[in-house]
């Protein structure tokens, strides 16, 4: 029976140790993907200037492009 309780408390230790680190995991995951999303959306953002600047010179009629043939 003691042998038993002891084991009991051995796995309820080893379970509480693996919470904790699978929550230290996930948070420098959070960590990862956030800084990832940022770095997406901030690029994601200048794409889209980029593309209504030239957008704009276009309807102004400057051309643009082409193959000249």
């Amino acid at each position: 029976l003691f042998l038993s309780l002891v084991s009991l408390l051995s796995v309820i230790s080893d379970v509480n140790h693996m919470q904790e680190e699978t929550m230290e995991e996930m948070d420098e995951f959070r960590g990862l993907a956030q800084s990832m999303w940022k770095s997406l959306t901030k690029d994601s953002l200048f794409i889209s200037n980029v593309r209504a600047t030239r957008a704009a010179g276009y309807a102004g009629g400057g051309g643009g492009g082409g193959y000249g043939g």
